[in-house]
C-alpha cells in the first residue's frame, strides 16, 4: 500500500501547497437582504477587519420565468424586473445600515442571472480573498436551503467560501481543521489562518482508514500550513469521515470547520466531496471550504512567475506559434478555460503540450495535449473567433504561458517547468 505521501505527490504533481500564493483580494459577502443572510454581511465585516482587506457586498436578482402551456417558459417583463432589482438593492441597503458601524466603507454590487454562477464570476475577476455566504437559521429546512446554495456555490466558485452561522459575533477562536494530508486540505488550512482570532485552538483532524502511526504526515502538515508555533491538537478519528467530522465538532464545540475539496474540471466539480457536502449540510458552526479548483488555480498563478508579457499582432499568429510549438513541445502545463457562462475552469494538469497553431481561414487556434505527436495521442481544444494571442516569458526568456482570447473567453496555458 502506498504511503499517503506518495499518494499524494502521484495524483498532485505540483508545487508544495506551502509555497502556492494565497488570495488577495477583497472579501465579498454575498447576501438576498433577508435576516437568513445577516450572518455573511456580520461574519464578513469580521474578516475584513482581521485581514484589512476591503469589503465588498454582492447580491443577485435572478429573472423569475414565466411558464405557460402555449408559451412555454419566458422571462418576465423588464418592467416588473426593474422593480425587484430596486427593491432588493434597498433591502441590501436597509440590511447594512441595521448591521454594520456609520460610515463602514464597502460598495455594494448587484448583479444578474443564476445566483451561483454571477457569485462565482465576480469572485473570480476580483481575485477574491473569500467569498461568504449565510448559513439561515438552525432550523433544518432553512439550514438544508441554504446548504444548498453554499453547495451550487462551490460547485462553481475557484476561491474559498465562508458559511458563516447565524449570530456570529466574532473571529472563530476553536478551529476544527479537516486534513487527508494532501496538498488541497493544506492549501485550505493555509488560506483559513488569516481568518482566524490571533489566539485561536486549533484541532487538526484526520480520520484514519487503518492503525498506522500517522505522527510523520500530521508532523509534515503542520509545518506546510504554518502553525508549528500555535495551540494544536492532533485528533484521529475513525469512520465515515463527513459523519466523524461533524460529531466531533459539536463534542469539541468548535466554531469553525476548515475543508477542502480535491479535483478540477468543471464535471468534477459537480459533485463535491462527500466531506465537504456532509459538513456544509450538517455542521454545527461556521463552515470554511477552498475548493480544489482554488489551490490548482494558484499553482497556476505561482508557475507563471513574473515576466514580460507580449500580445502578438494578428498578421504574426501563424509564425508566432509555429514558433512557441517548436520551443515548448514537450513540457507539462496545466490548462484553463475562462468561460463567461461557467467562469474558470481548470481543465487539466500536468498535461504534455503537444501543439498550438492558428487557422486563418476559421480565425480558429488548435491547441493540442497529450502523450506524443508521434504517437498520434493527444487532446484537441479548438479556440474559435480568436482576439487575441498573448505569450508571457520569464526575464531569462523562457515561455511561462500563453492565452489565447476570443469572443467567449479565453484559454490559458501555463508552464509546470
Amino acid at each position: 500500500m502506498q504511503s499517503p505521501s506518495a499518494a499524494t505527490n502521484k495524483a498532485t504533481n505540483e508545487r508544495p501547497a506551502g509555497e502556492l500564493p494565497l488570495p488577495a483580494g477583497p472579501v465579498i459577502a454575498a447576501t438576498d437582504g433577508t435576516p437568513e443572510s445577516d450572518s455573511a454581511i456580520t461574519g464578513a465585516q469580521l474578516l475584513a477587519a482581521r485581514t484589512g482587506a476591503p469589503l465588498r457586498i454582492m447580491t443577485v436578482v435572478e429573472p423569475v420565468i414565466v411558464y405557460g402551456l402555449e408559451l412555454g417558459s419566458v422571462p418576465t417583463d423588464p418592467l416588473v424586473y426593474g422593480p425587484r432589482r430596486a427593491m432588493q438593492r434597498e433591502l441590501v441597503h436597509d440590511q447594512i445600515r441595521r448591521l454594520l458601524p456609520t460610515g463602514t466603507d464597502t460598495q455594494v454590487t448587484l448583479l444578474g442571472g443564476n445566483a451561483a454562477l454571477a457569485l462565482a464570476r465576480e469572485a473570480h475577476d476580483l481575485h477574491g480573498r473569500v467569498l461568504v455566504l449565510g448559513r439561515g437559521r438552525h432550523g433544518l429546512v432553512d439550514r438544508m436551503m441554504l446548504g444548498e446554495t453554499v453547495l451550487r456555490v462551490l460547485q462553481l466558485a475557484d476561491v474559498p467560501v465562508f458559511a458563516a452561522e447565524p449570530g456570529i459575533a466574532e473571529l472563530p477562536k476553536r478551529v476544527l481543521i479537516a486534513t487527508d494530508f494532501s496538498p488541497y486540505s493544506v492549501y485550505a488550512a493555509r488560506a483559513a489562518l488569516a481568518l482566524l482570532d490571533p489566539d485561536a485552538t486549533l484541532l487538526l483532524a484526520h480520520v484514519a482508514s487503518h492503525g498506522d502511526s500517522l505522527d510523520a504526515e500530521f508532523d509534515r502538515v503542520r509545518r506546510e500550513i504554518g502553525i508549528e508555533q500555535m495551540r494544536v491538537d492532533d485528533v484521529v478519528l475513525t469512520g465515515s469521515p463527513g459523519s466523524s467530522l461533524v460529531e466531533f465538532a459539536s463534542r469539541s464545540n468548535a466554531d469553525l470547520v476548515v475543508s477542502g475539496t480535491h479535483g478540477y474540471g468543471f464535471f468534477n466539480r459537480l459533485v463535491l466531496g462527500s466531506v465537504a457536502t456532509q459538513l456544509v449540510r450538517g455542521a454545527p458552526c461556521s463552515v470554511f471550504v477552498a475548493p480544489g479548483s482554488a489551490a490548482v488555480r494558484a499553482a497556476t498563478r505561482a508557475r507563471s512567475g513574473p515576466g514580460e508579457t507580449r500580445t502578438i499582432p494578428r498578421d504574426e499568429w501563424h509564425r508566432a506559434l509555429a514558433s512557441f510549438t517548436r520551443a515548448n513541445a514537450g513540457r507539462q502545463c496545466s490548462a484553463e478555460i475562462e468561460d463567461p457562462v461557467l467562469g474558470a475552469q481548470v481543465q487539466g494538469n500536468a498535461l504534455p503540450f503537444v501543439a498550438v497553431a492558428y487557422d486563418h481561414h476559421d480565425s480558429e487556434v488548435q491547441v493540442m495535449l497529450g502523450a506524443s505527436r508521434l504517437a498520434g495521442r493527444y487532446l484537441s481544444h479548438v479556440v474559435p473567433d480568436v482576439t487575441e494571442v498573448q505569450i508571457l516569458a520569464d526575464f531569462d526568456g523562457r515561455d511561462r504561458a500563453l492565452r489565447v482570447g476570443n469572443e467567449g473567453g479565453a484559454t490559458l496555458l501555463t508552464f509546470a517547468d
